[in-house]
């Protein structure tokens, strides 16, 4: 895996910020607001996580929808692999 994606994954991988990419990876795109109902996490919350991924280029976002980027699938592949015993 590049260093690159170890440095991000040091940055933006908090519990929430995975759960919400995890999401995306299985269910492609959601609105924000669906996003904020599944986690049942305040609305300022998520908006915070969505630029923080976003801005990491894990996360594509159009108006109220999110996707997840191969950058960020790449990333949750990593993390899914490294969590195994």
């Amino acid at each position: 895996m590049s260093r690159d994606v170890d440095d991000v994954s040091n940055i933006v991988l908090k519990p929430r910020r995975l759960q919400i990419l995890r999401l995306l990876l299985n269910r492609g795109t959601m609105r924000i607001s669906d996003l904020r109902r599944e986690l049942n996490a305040p609305q300022s919350s998520i908006y915070y996580d969505v630029e923080i991924l976003r801005a990491n280029g894990l996360i594509i976002r159009d108006g109220p929808y999110v996707k997840i980027t191969s950058k960020g699938r790449m990333l949750i592949e990593k993390n899914r692999w490294d969590n195994k015993p």
